[in-house]
C-alpha cells in the first residue's frame, strides 16, 4: 500500500552494479516495501498508531518519513524509547501473521535494512566487485542490540572546551563531523562524573541534570547523521584540577578555579600536580554512586554506549596500581583489594545502564614501570570484567607515573590487546595507540589481535578517515546524500 514513492540514491546507481548485487538490492527493497505496506494496513488514514507511554508525534508525519526512506524525529525517538525490545518484536512481526506492528516495531524493522536514506548508516561501503572480500575493517560488529557498521572507533580525546561541564557548539561540531565522516562509533572525551573528577576546569561533565540536554543536542545530530555515539565516564582522582596543555601543565590553583583533589592515597602524581587527600570508604561509595548517576544521565542524553575510564593514571587506575595505591584497608594491598573499587563501579553502572546497550571499560595494560600494574594483572582483570557484564575492553597503557619508560611506535600497544583477546576470548577487545593507516588497522583485525580499532589523532587529521579507508581498499564509500557529489 505504501511502497517507496521516491527513488533512492542506491536505486539510481543500481544499473551500474553486477547482477548479483542488483538482486540483493531488489530483495532488500521488497522487504522495506513490505514493512511500509504492513504499517499502512495496520494504521489506516488518518494513521492512528498503537500508542505507548512517552511515544511522541505519531501519525501522518512519521508515516510519511517512513515512506520516503527517512527516519524522522518521531521514528527516531520512538525507536530509542523502545530499544532492543522493538527490534525483537518488530523482527517477529515482520513476515508473520501475528498482530500488526506498532510504529515502534515498524521503525525497528525499517532501520534493520541497509542504506535507508540519509539517516541510515553511511559507513558500510559497497564493494566495487562481488569477487572482492570485504575487509574486516568494514564488517559489522554486534554488541548486544547495537550493531556497529564498521570497526573504526573515534577514541575519547580531551578537548578542554566546556564551561561548567556543559557541552556547546564546539562539541556539536567536533563530534558531529565524525558521524558525517563514517565512523563506526564515536566516543566523547572523558566526561566527569563529579566536579572534582574533572581533569581540567574545561572538561565535559554529567554530574547534574542541566548537562543532559546540551549533550542530547550532540547525540541527536550524530543519530540524524547516521552515526552512533558513546560517552566515556571518568574521574581524574589525583590528576584532576590541572591546566589544558596549551596553558601550561600542572595544577590549577584555587584562585584560578582549581579545587582539592582526592585519590587512593595522599601521594601526588609529581611535584607540579596538586596534593590529593586519601579517600575514605564513604567517599569511595559516593564516587561509585556518582558513576551510576552519570550513566543514568548519559542514557537520558541519548548515548548508545558507555565506557568507564580506568586508564591513564586517573582515579580507578590509581586504585589498581601499587605505585599509587598505598592503602591497607579492603581497597589496597592484594590484587583482589585493588580491583575492588573498579568492580564496584562496573556493577553500579551496569545495574542502571540499559541491558541492551554495550558497556566498555578502558584500562592501561601496563604502567611501564617496575612494581606497577602489568599485563598479567590486566588479563586477570579482564576475566572478572567479562563476568560483571562488560562487553568491550579498551586496551591502552601508561599514564600512572612520571617514571614510566615507554618505547612508543606504530601498533606498540596492540600486543597487550592481543593477549587479552587470546586469553579471554569471550570478551571483545579494542586496540588503540598509533594505529594510523587503514592497512595497519586491517592487519590488527586480520591477526585476531582485536575486534575494534580506536583512532584519535588520525581522526583529528582526517574526520573522513573511514571513507578514505574504503577508497584505499578499492571500495566505493557510501557518503551522506549532501556530500555525494564530491565522490572519490
Amino acid at each position: 500500500m505504501f511502497g517507496l514513492s521516491q527513488q533512492m540514491p542506491h536505486q539510481r546507481r543500481a544499473e551500474a552494479l553486477p547482477p548479483a548485487r542488483r538482486l540483493d538490492l531488489q530483495q532488500r527493497d521488497k522487504g522495506r516495501d513490505a514493512v511500509a505496506d504492513r504499517l499502512g494496513k495496520a494504521h489506516h488514514l488518518p494513521f492512528p498508531v498503537h500508542r505507548e507511554r512517552n511515544a511522541v508525534r505519531p501519525g501522518q508525519q512519521a508515516v510519511e518519513c517512513f515512506r520516503r526512506g527517512r527516519v524522522g524525529p518521531a521514528l527516531e525517538e520512538a525507536l530509542e524509547l523502545r530499544g532492543a525490545e522493538a527490534v525483537q518484536a518488530g523482527g517477529e512481526a515482520h513476515g508473520s501473521q501475528h498482530a500488526p506492528p506498532t510504529l515502534h516495531e515498524a521503525c525497528a524493522i525499517w532501520r534493520s535494512f541497509p542504506a535507508c536514506g540519509y539517516i541510515r548508516r553511511m559507513t558500510q561501503p559497497a564493494a566495487t566487485s562481488d569477487s572482492l572480500p570485504t575487509p574486516l575493517l568494514f564488517t559489522p560488529l554486534k554488541l548486544r542490540s547495537l550493531t556497529l557498521p564498521n570497526r573504526a572507533v573515534v577514541s575519547p580525546m580531551c578537548m578542554y572546551s566546556a564551561q561548567n561541564g556543559v557541552a556547546n557548539d564546539f562539541h556539536l561540531t567536533h563530534l558531529g563531523q565524525f558521524a558525517l565522516g563514517g565512523a563506526g562509533l564515536i566516543f566523547t572525551e572523558a566526561t566527569a562524573v563529579s566536579p572534582e573528577g574533572r581533569i581540567s576546569p574545561e572538561d565535559l561533565g554529567l554530574w547534574t541534570d542541566e548537562q543532559i540536554v546540551p549533550l542530547g543536542h550532540v547525540t541527536d545530530f550524530v543519530h540524524r547523521s547516521g552515526g552512533l555515539i558513546g560517552v566515556q565516564l571518568a574521574h581524574a582522582g589525583r590528576k584532576a584540577s590541572t591546566s589544558a596543555p596549551w596553558r601550561g601543565r600542572g595544577m590549577v590553583p584555587p584562585e584560578a578555579g582549581g579545587w582539592q583533589v582526592i585519590g587512593p592515597s595522599d601521594e601526588a602524581y609529581n611535584a607540579f600536580y596538586p596534593q590529593p587527600v586519601a579517600m575514605t570508604v564513604d567517599e569511595i561509595r559516593r564516587v561509585t554512586s556518582d558513576f551510576a548517576a552519570a550513566a543514568r544521565r548519559a542514557q537520558m542524553a541519548g548515548f548508545d554506549a558507555a565506557e568507564i575510564h580506568a586508564a591513564h593514571g586517573y582515579l580507578l587506575h590509581q586504585f589498581l596500581s601499587p605505585l599509587a595505591n598505598a592503602r591497607t584497608d579492603e581497597y589496597g594491598g592484594t590484587f583482589e583489594n585493588r580491583v575492588r573499587f573498579l568492580l564496584e563501579v562496573v556493577r553500579a553502572v551496569r545495574a542502571v545502564w540499559p541491558t541492551h546497550l554495550p558497556l566498555f571499560v578502558r584500562v592501561s595494560a601496563t604502567d611501564w614501570a617496575a612494581g606497577g600494574w602489568d599485563a598479567d594483572q590486566t588479563v586477570q582483570l579482564a576475566g572478572l570484567l567479562r563476568f560483571e557484564g562488560v562487553d568491550v575492553l579498551d586496551v591502552s597503557s601508561g599514564g600512572l607515573t612520571p617514571l614510566q619508560q615507554i618505547t612508543a611506535g606504530p601498533l606498540y600497544q596492540v600486543p597487550f590487546a592481543a593477549r587479552v583477546k587470546a586469553e579471554v576470548p569471550d570478551l571483545h577487545v579494542m586496540a588503540v595507540g598509533m594505529i594510523d593507516t587503514p592497512a595497519q588497522a586491517e592487519q590488527v583485525l586480520e591477526e585476531g589481535a582485536a575486534d575494534l580499532i580506536a583512532l584519535a589523532r588520525a581522526f583529528l587529521r582526517d574526520p573522513h578517515w573511514p571513507q578514505r579507508a574504503a577508497h584505499e581498499f578499492g571500495l566505493t564509500p557510501t557518503l551522506p546524500d549532501v556530500y555525494a557529489r564530491a565522490g572519490w
